[in-house]
């Protein structure tokens, strides 16, 4: 089986409307899509709808729920951001990522731009890498605490500009420790982790999120994982996605999680 659950489309940062997508979706073979607009988020300027906006969507995806109920089950999910308004509706799932590190009453984005990341690291942590990661760690881990979303995603997107910047050392102790101790509290929480190839598929990273080293860890932990596009354009809806499921097969995983034509599935590997 495939498919996607994270997706954006025209009503936040994709380029592709939802009727588009879900046409690709039916040319590629896949038995599910689920949308995954960002969130409302007050101070959000970047990506994130509006409440205006919320409704369109909410309404659009129904719609093609009704339209294309024999052909493909598509759901209606949310991402939404630690700081993001939370509200009552009914989403079919959501994500709960972390897109932006606080400052007093300040919010910077981590992924919008290299340079973006380089003025927050300069100007809030003196060009440290380490505290801007345990913060961004514990930011993940309250968000499952206040949130309880259905998927993690991206873990360390903070990588999204390293192959740049150079601004994080992957092997060092100190960091390695760090985000195992915070990925082994998520599991034993009883998350359930995206491995995300966005940063992939947009050339950013050669490596999803997490990291192949990450995910070896998680595999010794017994970690719950579905994979993911992160699409923003059409053609990315399939991007690598059986190459990593055999590198989950490789890594010694037994099964992952996949949303299948009810909803989600655990299938084995």
């Amino acid at each position: 089986m495939i498919s996607n659950i994270h997706t954006h489309s025209t009503f936040c940062d994709g380029h592709d409307t939802p009727e588009a997508l879900v046409q690709t979706a039916l040319d590629k073979g896949m038995i599910a899509l689920g949308f995954s607009g960002h969130s409302y988020t007050p101070f959000d300027s970047y990506t994130g709808m509006t409440p205006e906006i919320v409704t369109l969507y909410r309404a659009e995806i129904r719609r093609l729920q009704r339209v294309y109920a024999d052909r493909i089950s598509i759901f209606l999910g949310i991402e939404q951001d630690l700081d993001s308004d939370l509200d009552d509706l009914d989403w079919d799932y959501r994500i709960g990522s972390v897109h932006f590190m606080k400052h007093g009453s300040s919010y910077s984005p981590i992924d919008i731009s290299a340079a973006k990341l380089q003025e927050m690291l300069d100007t809030w942590y003196d060009g440290q890498i380490l505290p801007m990661v345990e913060e961004y760690c514990s930011r993940v881990l309250g968000m499952l605490d206040t949130m309880h979303p259905d998927i993690i995603g991206h873990f360390d997107l903070y990588r999204k500009f390293n192959d740049k910047l150079h601004y994080l050392d992957e092997t060092d102790a100190r960091y390695q420790d760090l985000v195992r101790d915070t990925l082994q509290t998520l599991v034993r929480k009883g998350a359930l982790l995206e491995v995300n190839l966005g940063g992939m598929a947009n050339g950013y990273t050669h490596e999803p999120y997490p990291s192949v080293t990450l995910l070896r860890f998680l595999q010794q932990e017994k970690a719950r994982l579905i994979i993911t596009t992160d699409c923003h354009r059409a053609p990315h809806l399939d991007y690598h996605y059986h190459e990593t499921v055999k590198l989950l097969q490789q890594l010694g995983f037994p099964s992952m999680v996949v949303m299948g034509r009810n909803g989600f599935e655990e299938v084995p590997l």
